[in-house]
């Protein structure tokens, strides 16, 4: 991988992080408000909890933004694209072989 693929994909994962942080905190005042999001700004500095992220970032594009849930899911979460085919075929596999 050259150098400038290497930057773009750096550039484009800053971005949708930074969505994501956007949509979390647009999520978070329309649900509880101003005084949250800084309970969240919080944590997320000191502790690295991103599970308050993830939650308000599916708010915000779910209420705030009017994506479909599907869409909001992908999202906020966009490791359960392979989390879940992994569980479904593991359970699958499980009540195949008994």
């Amino acid at each position: 991988m050259s150098i400038a693929a290497r930057y773009s994909l750096a550039l484009v994962l800053v971005a949708f992080g930074i969505a994501q942080l956007a949509a979390a905190l647009a999520g978070i005042v329309h649900v509880l408000g101003t005084v949250w999001v800084w309970v969240m700004i919080i944590g997320l500095a000191s502790a690295g909890f991103a599970v308050p992220v993830a939650v308000g970032a599916f708010i915000g594009a779910l209420y705030v933004w009017h994506w479909p849930w599907v869409v909001a899911a992908v999202f906020a979460a966009p490791r359960l694209v392979t989390v879940i085919p992994g569980y479904v075929a593991a359970a699958l596999a499980k009540f195949r072989h008994g």
